[in-house]
């Protein structure tokens, strides 16, 4: 029996489970899209149970230090903002954050975004200098990101990984602040 032979179950399993193989569940993906639907329709306070819930399946299914983890954690400080809850939102950002500055490959990106949303949250409490400095640092970490996209080839996703691939497609632009507020850390024509 060749190797081809003994692949192939394992290859069916893959092809028909999916979410299972990959290390995500259904009931995380549910959780996942309820609180984005929700979310997306204005509902926060209702989508805050269903982030609270992917969280706690993405802890337990990719790990508390994993750069999925630190997206929900990031949507579900959000979700926070979003209702004016700016000191429950400002350490889940500086959670998610920390896990995004010592991932395996930072993403610049994703720390700017990391970055912005908490210059928005110091923002709104009336700490100036902090908002200050922590757009500073968004700014500086958007241009390592820009250069690093130019730098990039520009060949196709090849993720394997299907609720990072619905994140990505679901996500704004790096730097827009949540939709509460008009703040941003740069102006839109900078960010192209």
């Amino acid at each position: 029996m060749t190797i081809h032979h003994l692949m192939l179950p394992f290859l069916a399993a893959m092809l028909l489970w999916p979410a299972a193989a990959l290390g995500q569940s259904p009931e995380l993906m549910d959780a996942f899209n309820r609180y984005s639907d929700l979310s997306a329709q204005g509902k926060h306070a209702e989508a805050i149970s269903f982030a609270k819930e992917a969280l706690r399946l993405g802890e337990k299914e990719f790990g508390s230090g994993d750069p999925t983890t630190a997206i929900i954690i990031n949507d579900l400080a959000l979700l926070y903002m979003a209702q004016g809850r700016y000191a429950e939102a400002e350490p889940l950002h500086k959670r998610a954050l920390s896990i995004r500055e010592n991932a395996l490959k930072p993403e610049p990106a994703d720390i700017a975004e990391s970055l912005n949303n908490l210059a928005v949250v110091y923002h709104e409490l009336g700490r100036y200098a902090m908002a200050w400095l922590f757009s500073k640092y968004c700014l500086t970490a958007n241009a390592r990101s820009r250069l690093r996209r130019k730098l990039k080839s520009s060949s196709p996703s090849n993720s394997v990984w299907p609720l990072m691939d619905m994140i990505r497609s679901r996500r704004s632009n790096i730097c827009s602040a949540p939709p509460s507020s008009s703040r941003s850390c740069m102006e839109p024509e900078l960010m192209a």
